[in-house]
């Protein structure tokens, strides 16, 4: 989305996860807006290098998802909580 080609790297590039890996991550950004939405991201990976920091990632959401952490944010952006849990189940699919 807009602004996708300024946003700062570095910190994603540092992640542990990719010490692991046998290059370093390569990264495109490009302004079109996937379904309508501002922002969205994507990931493909030819290696397992990122699996773990996306499991911790996942586990983490789902915890905040069932103390009713930042929900009512998300329901203010229009993310209800059934899109979360969707959202996350597909995660979880993805890592396992």
């Amino acid at each position: 989305g807009k602004g996708a080609a300024e946003a700062p790297l570095d910190a994603l590039r540092a992640l542990p996860a990719w010490r692991l890996a046998l290059e370093p991550p390569s990264v495109h950004a490009d302004s079109h807006q996937v379904g309508g939405l501002e922002r969205s991201m994507g990931l493909l990976s030819n290696c397992r290098a990122v699996v773990p920091p996306l499991e911790a990632a996942g586990s983490k959401a789902t915890a905040m998802l069932r103390a009713n952490a930042y929900v009512h944010q998300y329901e203010s952006c229009g993310v209800d909580r059934e899109e979360l849990s969707l959202a996350l189940l597909q995660l979880a699919q993805v890592t396992s």
